[in-house]
């Protein structure tokens, strides 16, 4: 650690050893906390304080260091020596520059697979919406189609010749209306459609009375 102190001219004002007593470590510096074995450095914090140079190789005698951080020192190499550059493409070390860790290769393999099974989930979300919106359509075709159907069978036309006395009498119709009835009406003013008293040139004519008692001649559509 002296030779990182007088190496860099390291700003964090390191005096003394840099473990013990743990309230004196040195700034920046984290060592092992077993009490039964000589304490070991495991993380190193050298981040701003504007080294420049290589990362000396001495650093590979720290055999225990698992982190290494030299953020904000834009003139600092960020090259490994060989000893750390090893245990960290083993994930046995982290180490910081820039801001972000540099992280071993299985980590990044890891990240690798992480857009493929991004685009997978999509992949499978995007299928199952264009689904919906085909089931989506055919069912309001479908719908319209039911929908048109009733309407045409509920609104059959009828023209009728409002008379103001009754069918028979020899009376020529004196009033004439076009109207268009429900098929529900239709059944209710002719009482069930009976009472055909012929055929005309666009279908059955039967009797019907509407709700004022007025007779009418019914003229149904043919289909």
């Amino acid at each position: 650690m002296n030779k990182i102190k007088a190496s860099y001219k390291v700003k964090k004002g390191w005096s003394g050893d840099p473990c013990v007593p743990t309230e004196l470590s040195w700034t920046g510096i984290i060592c092992t906390s077993d009490s039964s074995n000589i304490p070991r450095i495991t993380s190193l914090d050298l981040s701003y304080n504007d080294l420049s140079g290589d990362l000396p190789s001495f650093l590979d005698q720290l055999s225990a260091l698992t982190y290494l951080d030299i953020t904000g020192n834009s003139k600092i190499s960020t090259t490994l020596p060989p000893g750390l550059q090893k245990r960290n493409q083993e994930g046995n070390l982290t180490f910081r520059f820039g801001g972000a860790p540099l992280q071993s290769p299985s980590d990044n393999n890891k990240k690798k697979k992480s857009p493929a099974v991004i685009i997978a989930i999509a992949g499978v979300v995007v299928l199952l919406l264009i689904a919906a919106v085909i089931m989506t359509v055919l069912f309001l075709k479908r719908h319209k189609s039911t929908r048109e159907a009733n309407t045409k069978g509920n609104n059959a036309g009828l023209n009728y010749a409002h008379r103001s006395k009754p069918i028979g009498s020899g009376e020529g119709m004196l009033n004439f209306e076009n109207r268009q009835f429900t098929y529900y009406d239709l059944k209710t003013i002719t009482n069930n459609i009976q009472n055909n008293i012929g055929t005309g040139g666009f279908g059955s004519v039967y009797v019907g009375v509407l709700e004022n008692g007025t007779q009418v001649a019914v003229k149904m559509r043919s289909h």
